[in-house]
């Protein structure tokens, strides 16, 4: 019905949604912080998704049905957290991800827009300059999808090629030159029929970890390995720099992945999950990290194809 709700860490909300329909929300210090069941945001009837979270602090954009984006938490000071400003500059948006410290968007002409801190390069615009309002990411176009994640961004064309900007994507140049780093698209070697990709939206300090699946339902891994999170059966802390396929992994329609794991949901309805497990993340009834694909328990959901 296009209503949105949020629950989880920090969220005093309490004067500015109608509680009476969100249930008990938790209580830290005799106020309220942390609701533990979903809360209604009023006035919204039209989301069509949602991005946030941005390194752990309150800030969100909503994607309407009419392709226009909208803004709300701790984006601008002495603003309630919970009212919707409109995010001027971008229209006809089709996708929307949120990273570490951005946010990247895709127009339906297949453009990519960014903004949000760009210490790393993860805007694309060939500064390091902050942006507060969308821009378009020059020298990209025709992208089918894309994920911001870890001070980095990447970009799946309608060709089937990789692109990425940020830290530590690992990509070349029009030269054939590698490089570690870039502030301006770059293609990433090695990847082709690629249909999606996914990086977790906040990661480690000194790396994060890439995942992109194809039209033959393969996924492809590379970048920082510490807990086997790229399913290759390694647990290495140097970085991978060149994508390989992971074996025995096949019938891949999404990809997913968090700090230091990685989920993949297959075209039969079952979950596979390796990495970290430290928390039980991984879903496998097991408290040990996993450096190949394992089977969540249970896990069977309806599958949606990439294609």
């Amino acid at each position: 019905d296009g209503s949105l709700w949020l629950w989880g860490q920090n969220l005093s909300l309490s004067q500015h949604v109608n509680t009476s329909r969100s249930g008990a929300n938790g209580q830290w210090n005799g106020g309220p912080q942390n609701y533990t069941a979903p809360i209604r945001v009023e006035g919204v009837q039209d989301a069509i998704a949602v991005a946030g979270g941005y390194g752990g602090y309150r800030r969100f954009v909503l994607l309407h049905s009419n392709g226009r984006l909208s803004r709300f938490g701790d984006h601008d000071k002495g603003i309630p957290i919970m009212q919707l400003r409109s995010l001027e500059g971008v229209n006809d948006i089709i996708a929307l991800s949120s990273g570490a410290k951005h946010f990247a968007a895709l127009k339906k002409d297949g453009t990519v827009w960014t903004w949000g801190s760009n210490d790393s390069g993860q805007l694309g615009s060939g500064s390091t300059t902050i942006q507060d309002q969308p821009r378009r990411v020059v020298g990209i176009g025709d992208v089918v999808s894309l994920a911001a994640g870890n001070d980095a961004t990447l970009a799946v064309k309608k060709d089937g090629t990789v692109w990425g900007w940020g830290k530590s994507i690992h990509a070349i140049t029009s030269k054939g030159l590698n490089v570690t780093s870039s502030l301006s698209p770059k293609q990433i070697p090695e990847l082709k029929d690629i249909v999606a990709v996914a990086m977790p939206g906040n990661g480690y300090s000194n790396g994060t970890h890439y995942l992109a699946v194809d039209r033959n339902g393969r996924v492809w891994s590379w970048g920082l390995n510490s807990h086997g999170q790229l399913g290759q059966g390694t647990k290495i802390h140097d970085i991978v720099k060149k994508p390989a396929m992971i074996k025995e992994l096949d019938g891949v329609t999404s990809l997913a992945s968090g700090l230091a794991h990685s989920l993949a949901l297959r075209s039969d309805g079952t979950i596979q999950s390796w990495g970290m497990n430290s928390s039980g993340q991984l879903g496998n009834a097991s408290g040990f990290d996993s450096a190949f694909p394992v089977s969540v328990v249970s896990g069977k959901v309806a599958a949606e194809k990439n294609r």
